[in-house]
């Protein structure tokens, strides 16, 4: 979704009020959160426990959730930005890139003040994880890495009878070390 991590996350809870107070057996519950799903999962199960509320939950999993933010290299932003006037589907991803979920997700945004992230990061600091049941993450990535800016390498070439009218080369930020024209001496 692109709406607020916590507006999610009151959605989610009133879910498992109504798992947990219409479900069949009294086995407790195992909830499961992919990507930003694991930081709305982990909102709704922490803001209940802190309410006095009983989630009934009694394993959260947490699937390569950026707890620490999500980074989407800005010639990426910029460039979908640029191409939704031109494309239906690049005018959607534009849209989505201007969400509230984006604001609070997305490390290093063109489009949104960095106190967003910040605060998100803040919150969940303050709160802690759901104390009330087993928490696991996994994670598609190493923990001993600083959190540096992963590099992204997409090259686009469109030609018509043999002539380029398009070439895109996208690279993430500060710049491809590794391009011919690339200055290693340039201040």
């Amino acid at each position: 979704g692109t709406r607020s991590i916590f507006q999610q996350a009151k959605l989610l809870q009133h879910v498992l009020e109504q798992c947990r107070d219409y479900r069949v057996a009294s086995d407790p519950l195992v909830v499961v959160g992919p990507s930003m799903g694991g930081i709305v999962a982990r909102e709704a199960l922490r803001s209940m426990e802190l309410e006095g509320i009983d989630h009934c939950v009694r394993l959260f999993a947490a699937l390569d959730s950026p707890f620490r933010g999500a980074y989407l290299p800005i010639a990426l932003q910029e460039a979908i930005a640029f191409f939704s006037e031109f494309s239906v589907d690049s005018h959607l991803l534009f849209q989505a890139l201007l969400s509230p979920a984006a604001s609070e997700l997305l490390v290093g945004s063109p489009f949104h003040s960095s106190n967003i992230r910040s605060n998100l990061e803040a919150h969940q600091q303050q709160h802690g994880l759901p104390t009330r049941c087993m928490n696991i993450a996994v994670a598609n990535s190493n923990p001993n890495v600083p959190n540096a800016a992963p590099a992204l390498w997409y090259s686009a070439t469109e030609s018509f009878l043999g002539w380029d009218y398009v070439n895109i080369h996208l690279h993430g930020q500060p710049g491809n070390l590794t391009h011919p024209e690339t200055e290693p001496d340039a201040p």
